[in-house]
């Protein structure tokens, strides 16, 4: 499904796991070697487009989102949730980078670009879990202060 189509209501793959949290030092104490949790479902209660020109391009397209969206993954063997321009510099300092698949796989991030180009970006909060697959990709949601 297209994020345009989405609506308040709508359920999306999600994954159960302690990265599932809004509190921002929960999320940035979170660090594992392995990822665990089943996949399940949660609900969108949120979703709002806005225009973004702050923008990072993964691996040409398959992932862009805005520089400070939080995102898990995988930087020197542990399992992290960052804002998503963290990906960008360990890719600068030659560490590898993994996305986490709704498969079990993990993505390798080669490329991460930036995009200053003005694009609408969907923010979306879902509860009870905080985490959704975006494009096959485990994200965090977004959660309006």
């Amino acid at each position: 499904m297209r994020v345009e189509d989405l609506q308040i209501g709508d359920t999306l793959l999600s994954k159960g796991g302690g990265f599932n949290t809004d509190d921002h030092m929960e999320m940035h104490n979170y660090d594992v070697a392995n990822m665990t949790g089943q996949l399940r479902t949660t609900t969108i209660t949120d979703i709002f487009p806005t225009t973004s020109n702050d923008n990072i391009d993964f691996n040409n397209g398959l992932l862009i989102a805005t520089r400070t969206h939080y995102h898990l993954m995988k930087i020197k063997g542990r399992w992290n949730v960052r804002p998503i321009y963290v990906a960008q510099l360990a890719l600068q300092y030659g560490d590898s980078v993994h996305f986490y698949h709704y498969d079990g796989t993990e993505v390798e991030i080669t490329s991460a670009v930036d995009n200053t180009e003005s694009l609408t970006v969907w923010e979306i909060d879902t509860e009870p879990d905080d985490v959704f697959f975006a494009n096959g990709l485990l994200t965090h949601n977004h959660k309006r202060s």
